[in-house]
């Protein structure tokens, strides 16, 4: 047996962007620290939290796509990243209704 190069492809799992790995940790982690954040008293540290790595998965997704064919991890990513992070501002302009301080 000798090492010799082949003239084969790499596999498909190796050529995937680092971006689209990192818009679905960042989309996973976004949804994570608001269900803590309704489940838990940690304040509004978590509730930005999640909108801010909701909005770098979302960022992070698209350049994904931009370098490759669509992958279903940046598809994820995209997906979870923005239901987090319009379900954050959602509910932070929400609670400056129910407060009083915006009226709409």
């Amino acid at each position: 047996m000798t090492n010799q190069p082949s003239d084969l492809p790499p596999s498909p799992a190796l050529t995937r962007h680092w971006s689209s790995r990192s818009s679905l940790i960042a989309g996973l982690i976004s949804l994570a620290t608001l269900i803590a954040f309704f489940f838990t008293s940690t304040g509004p540290v978590f509730l930005w939290l999640g909108v801010v790595a909701g909005l770098v998965g979302v960022v992070f997704g698209i350049v994904a796509l931009r370098h490759r064919k669509p992958d279903p991890s940046a598809m994820t990513g995209i997906i979870t990243g923005s239901v987090s992070a319009l379900l954050g501002l959602g509910l932070f302009v929400f609670a400056l209704v129910f407060v009083g301080a915006l009226s709409l």
